[in-house]
């Protein structure tokens, strides 16, 4: 399944909000900022904001997988900072891997991820997912 618009919507404006700015310089970014240009905040964002009828078979199945990706992170309470920027990290991987599909281990075979067992470990985030816990209730 693809992002819902409100899934979508939510997501956009996540990017949007961590996105690297120009004037981000390689000295401020630390362990927790974005390693990931502004290219690739860009293209995912765009891609979400297209409307789903014109999205490739590629395209449809990278939003399935970058779907999962988030509801993970979401269940074990990442930071939305972190989400980003992890989301960010699949949708440069995939693409890389859509542009290249000899070298993918990805498509119709990607098995579903259960990261419910990993709430335990304490690797909860500092700040209020509420709103995104509702996005995937």
């Amino acid at each position: 399944d693809e992002f819902t618009s409100e899934e979508a919507k939510y997501v956009v404006n996540l990017l949007a909000e961590h996105m690297p700015t120009l004037r981000t310089t390689i000295p401020e970014m630390t362990a927790s900022s974005s390693s990931c240009p502004l290219s690739a905040f860009i293209s995912l964002r765009l891609l979400l904001l297209v409307c789903p009828t014109n999205h490739s078979k590629e395209e449809r199945s990278a939003l399935s997988i970058l779907k999962m990706s988030f509801n993970g992170y979401v269940n074990i309470q990442k930071k939305e900072s972190d989400i980003a920027n992890l989301l960010v990290r699949d949708w440069v991987h995939l693409k890389t891997n859509m542009q290249n599909p000899k070298s993918s281990p990805w498509g119709a075979s990607i098995a579903h991820v259960d990261y419910s067992a990993s709430k335990s470990t304490g690797m909860a985030g500092s700040n209020s997912n509420s709103s995104v816990e509702t996005m995937i209730s």
